[in-house]
């Protein structure tokens, strides 16, 4: 394959790929989006409740659970650990103006 030819089919896959992930991103923030609504439902709940926003044992259930599901898919648990800490973190902040 010529050099230029190998370059415009690599430009073409890189092309395709980023297209792929773009549209992953794009399902990514629809359900955070989609969770930060049930966050902002599960707030109303526990106000009208008199029931506490923070839920340390839940919390710590979801990190083990996705942490867990992050080993088996052979991601770092850690850095998905990490996102989770922040997608709980702004779930308070919903929740307390709900």
């Amino acid at each position: 394959m010529k050099p230029d030819k190998k370059r415009t089919t690599a430009i073409n896959q890189l092309k395709s790929m980023r297209k792929l992930v773009d549209r992953i991103d794009s399902e990514l923030v629809n359900l955070i989006a989609v969770r930060q609504h049930l966050a902002e439902a599960i707030g109303k709940i526990k106000k009208q409740n008199n029931l506490s926003i923070t839920n340390p044992e839940r919390e710590q259930i979801i990190l083990e659970r996705t942490s867990s599901i992050a080993r088996r898919k052979m991601l770092d648990d850690k850095f998905v650990r990490k996102i989770f800490q922040l997608i709980i973190k702004q779930s308070r902040i919903i929740q307390r103006k709900a």
